[in-house]
């Protein structure tokens, strides 16, 4: 069994994206290629727009 980092990406950011997965056994993990491994959300925020004060 492994579990993964949660992370937040800014929204201009453009480079490469990884995950950080943690062995909670003794056993090295094995993948597979086309084994699932991880996923990414991509969840949009809306913010409402900001009033100054005086």
């Amino acid at each position: 069994m492994f579990r993964s980092v949660a992370g937040v990406g800014d929204s201009d950011y453009r480079g490469p994206m990884y995950f950080i997965v943690y062995n909670n056994t003794c056993e090295p993990l094995k993948f597979k290629k086309g084994d699932q491994a991880g996923y990414f959300v991509v969840i949009k925020i809306k913010t409402p727009p900001i009033e100054l004060l005086k």
